[in-house]
């Protein structure tokens, strides 16, 4: 008990320093979204553009893959989801995306579910919920296959908390990113943000297999 009240207290006390320090994750990981993304100080490297739905995503991700990333962190859909995209092909994009990085032999693929929507009364919530249902159950697949995929919710801190959103109720506040911070704090190595990657790949492994994209 006494060792587990000790652990707690001292990953309060990180947690506390990295995100009061704003302190940003190495420059070998890169946080690839739409202006969700674009709009976060955390990433040392920030592929956010605002607007960016998937379709957009698939088209520049190869700029994360040119041997100087070793891990990504991948937040999209919400564009799709004010759009009215189809969600199917909505999470195959992301699925492409999770592919191509772990082809590439990327260390790590984060992907993170998609913030509430609250804009017009909340009516896109259901379409949030379906596609962040699509997106665990495809890191589960391919957690499955053996590959270092894992997923952070993004979705859960932020359900029920329409204040910490801009007037249009789909970009976020200061406050916002504080939450997203911790919840990446939470799966992330806390090494992180002081050396590289701690999941090495042994050396000639091949990828993990694919498994089946969606229909």
């Amino acid at each position: 008990m006494i060792a587990a009240l000790l652990a707690v207290w001292i990953f309060s006390l990180v947690l506390t320093w990295r995100l009061f320090t704003r302190a940003r994750f190495m420059p070998d990981t890169a946080f690839f979204g739409d202006s969700i993304t674009e709009a976060w100080d955390l990433p040392s490297v920030n592929f956010g553009i605002f607007g960016s739905t998937t379709d957009h995503m698939v088209e520049r991700f190869n700029a994360v893959l040119d041997g100087q990333f070793t891990r990504v962190v991948i937040l999209g859909g919400t564009n799709d989801i004010l759009k009215g995209e189809d969600l199917d092909k909505t999470a195959s994009n992301l699925h492409e995306m999770i592919e191509a990085a772990i082809k590439a032999r990327l260390k790590l693929v984060i992907v993170c579910t998609v913030p509430p929507i609250y804009s017009n009364g909340g009516k896109y919530q259901s379409r949030v919920d379906g596609l962040n249902a699509k997106i665990e159950k495809d890191v589960k697949d391919w957690q499955a296959s053996g590959a270092q995929v894992i997923l952070v919710d993004f979705n859960k801190p932020l359900r029920g908390r329409p204040d910490l959103y801009s007037v249009d109720g789909v970009h976020i506040r200061p406050r916002a990113y504080y939450l997203l911070e911790r919840e990446l704090l939470r799966k992330a190595n806390l090494f992180w943000w002081q050396s590289g990657h701690r999941y090495p790949r042994p050396v000639g492994a091949p990828p993990p297999t694919s498994p089946s994209a969606y229909n």
